[in-house]
């Protein structure tokens, strides 16, 4: 009689201890679950910060005013209520007014956890977007112009970057080597970019120089194979300045790229929009030159003069200052060069 009760009573203990079991178990799928919202929740705050910040940046350093409208307006699109934005603020990195910071903040409802009495969190997120120019680039053509040409063009302004028999500069037709030399290499260098990257004085590494090499010679066929290459491959859509940029009108004179014509962003085989880069002076056949900063230019095409074409021919180019998402270490913001970008930075 004893041994049955006892039984009974084990029983009955086992019942009890997998009732607490699978509550205990309940609750950690349930807190796994509103944890699970949390992050979530998180996620889509901290995209809302990060698009609000690159939206607004784009307007720095010229117009911080705009950039915190635009801040403003990003973060409306993402769902953000104009009472949970905390704080935008144009700040300083490495150039006045170069930084867009964002700040917004909600209430997280729990779900499962409000039986252990949670209700609500405030979840918050943050981000900065920073302005600032290329001091390293690959996939550049193999020409150059000098600092001093630089200084003196506006966006839309023609600019040579090869120049014919009849007017070369010092000697020198402006050819400089990325990838190599050889007549070969540089026709390839014009039809995809250079696969070696450059440096801007001051940021060079041992992997990335400052210092590049001039080409000697006219180069004429190898030119006019790549750049009538270029033009054959490059979308109609995409070969004209009026389809590639429209003014950007908080900076009047600055340009926005279209995103379909983008060739750092998109898998476009070819493309006319090219960055250069830009030297510190032009030398008598082949010497060292140094890299400056970096230009963008829009190819106008290859223009031979002569008898069946010719061998004097020129490369014509479209200057333009313009905001592009490219392929780049970013540095300070560089108001004397024309290509400049936003990222992300902690």
């Amino acid at each position: 009689m004893w041994r049955k009760t006892a039984n009974r009573n084990e029983r009955g203990q086992g019942l009890v201890l997998a009732v607490l079991a699978m509550a205990v178990l309940l609750g950690f799928v349930a807190m796994s679950v509103d944890i699970g919202l949390l992050y979530n929740h998180r996620r889509d705050l901290q995209n809302a910060a990060d698009a609000a910040a690159l939206a607004g940046a784009v307007e720095l350093p010229d117009n911080p005013d705009l950039a915190v409208t635009k801040a403003q307006e990003w973060a409306a699109k993402n769902g953000i209520d104009p009472s949970e934005i905390e704080s935008i603020e144009v700040q300083t990195t490495s150039y006045p007014n170069d930084t867009l910071h964002v700040e917004i903040g909600q209430t997280f409802d729990w779900v499962f956890a409000r039986v252990l009495g949670k209700t609500q969190s405030d979840v918050g997120a943050e981000a900065s977007a920073k302005i600032g120019s290329p001091v390293a680039m690959s996939g550049l053509k193999p020409w150059a112009v000098t600092d001093a040409v630089l200084q003196g063009l506006m966006s839309g302004d023609p600019v040579t970057l090869k120049y014919n028999a009849q007017d070369p500069t010092t000697g020198n037709f402006q050819p400089i080597r990325l990838d190599g030399s050889g007549a070969n290499v540089y026709g390839d260098t014009i039809r995809y970019g250079s696969e070696s990257t450059v440096c801007a004085a001051g940021y060079e590494t041992p992997t990335c120089p400052s210092v590049i090499t001039t080409e000697t010679g006219n180069l004429v066929g190898p030119t006019r194979q790549a750049v009538n290459w270029l033009e054959a491959n490059t979308p109609s859509s995409c070969d004209d300045f009026t389809d590639v940029f429209t003014p950007d009108l908080g900076n009047p004179g600055e340009y926005e790229l279209a995103a379909s014509c983008n060739p750092w962003s998109s898998e476009q085989p070819a493309t006319m929009l090219a960055v250069i880069p830009v030297i510190d002076q032009l030398c008598n056949g082949s010497c060292d030159v140094t890299v400056l900063r970096f230009a963008m230019v829009l190819l106008e095409g290859i223009n031979c003069t002569g008898a069946g074409g010719g061998q004097s021919c020129s490369v014509t180019a479209t200057y333009v200052e313009a905001g592009v998402d490219v392929e780049g270490l970013i540095g300070a913001f560089d108001p004397d060069g024309s290509v400049y970008f936003v990222r992300l930075v902690e």
